[in-house]
């Protein structure tokens, strides 16, 4: 008998071993409460004569020392200011030279790390690295910054988020699934973890053609860096759903909340939601349910920009759901900045550091920092 239930034990004990060491979370009942935010800082950037002048503000990241950099896609110079918003110094510029760029694409992945600058330049596929003083240090060649979707610094290292699409020919679909890499500071592959895949496909007729319109509902999940821990995003018609990974690719914790379905109204409301490209939602009767995510390292806390349906008080506010570092709903707040349109992304602009918001306006070439109040 004693055997027996020292069997029993172990085989317990295995079968929880073997078991998922989550549980889906769900948000049952919403708490809307008021953030006030008193804006401290107001700046201009298209004042020609000004020493921050910039006629495509694009990419906007932070360093260690909460000052911030804002990469101007017109004339590829770097404009550098503190933490307050006063102007420090602009570096870098157009060309082939040392401390030269062309052109960038994806604004993730310019960054800060270990008292330097990386500042990818997307024509010639490298990076330009400076000293926090923006001099001009070396040129980085890489091989793989076509897929990558994301670098940033996780738990005092650098990591990057790897695209890979994946086409099942036997079956017409197409997949896309994204990897966590382990970083050096040359950006060199130290160790792939595991895949977050994606539980949508699309419909191809061949491998060498997709057709990008059938991209179902939200197909695109979002990302963001965490302290030690990456979250993402994904879609439904019906909820939105949360995952927090470890360093190691594993799921710690997933979460489901319950949103209000948006649908478009007509053609011309898909075109202004999508920037003039109303092709790529045709097929979509809803808007995204997440617009943003947003980590405040501060107090560990995500921000998630959320849908909502709105009535003529609410206009010109955005919801934000907000969630503890495992994903424990707090409570959701409604603010007003001016971000006119719930496109995916369009919160990808807005920092929180140190309680203060700051929000990069691509609309109106601006920069914005507020102070965050207490939660009323």
């Amino acid at each position: 008998m004693r055997v027996f239930v020292f069997i029993f034990i172990a085989l317990f004990l295995i079968s929880c071993e073997n078991r998922l060491d989550f549980q889906r979370k769900t948000v049952e009942n919403e708490s809307i409460k008021e953030l006030n935010l008193d804006k401290i800082f107001s700046m201009d950037m298209t004042e020609e004569n000004s020493d921050f002048y910039a006629l495509q503000p694009r990419s906007f990241f932070f360093d260690n020392k909460c000052n911030f950099y804002v990469v101007d896609q017109n004339s590829c110079q770097v404009l550098k200011f503190d933490e307050n918003g006063k102007f420090v110094k602009k570096f870098c510029g157009k060309g082939n030279g040392p401390g030269e760029f062309v052109s960038y694409g994806n604004m993730f992945l310019n960054f800060s790390y270990n008292d330097k600058i990386y500042i990818h330049d997307d024509a010639q596929q490298k990076y330009l690295i400076f000293d926090n003083e923006g001099n001009f240090t070396r040129f980085l060649e890489l091989n793989n910054s076509g897929k990558c979707a994301k670098i940033g610094e996780l738990n005092g290292n650098l990591y990057g988020l790897f695209a890979h699409d994946f086409v099942n020919e036997t079956e017409s679909k197409a997949f896309m699934n994204f990897s966590l890499v382990h970083l050096d500071t040359n950006l060199t592959i130290l160790d792939t973890l595991d895949v977050f895949k994606s539980k949508v496909s699309i419909d191809i007729k061949s491998k060498d053609f997709v057709d990008f319109t059938k991209i179902p509902f939200d197909e695109n999940p979002l990302f963001v860096f965490g302290n030690d821990r990456v979250f993402t995003s994904e879609f439904s018609t019906n909820e939105y759903l949360l995952h927090q990974f470890n360093l190691n690719g594993k799921v710690k914790n997933s979460l489901s909340k319950k949103y209000a379905n948006i649908e478009f109204l007509d053609d011309n409301d898909r075109n202004s939601y999508g920037f003039g490209f109303a092709d790529m939602w045709k097929n979509r009767k809803y808007k995204n349910s997440i617009t943003g995510l947003i980590w405040d390292s501060k107090k560990e806390n995500l921000w998630v920009g959320s849908t909502y349906r709105k009535t003529d008080k609410d206009e010109g506010l955005i919801q934000f759901d907000l969630y503890g570092k495992d994903l424990d709903y707090n409570y959701s707040v409604k603010i007003k900045i001016p971000v006119i349109m719930e496109f995916i992304g369009a919160l990808d602009n807005i920092r929180i550091v140190d309680n203060k918001l700051y929000h990069m306006d691509l609309m109106r070439n601006k920069v914005e920092i507020y102070k965050i109040s207490d939660i009323e």
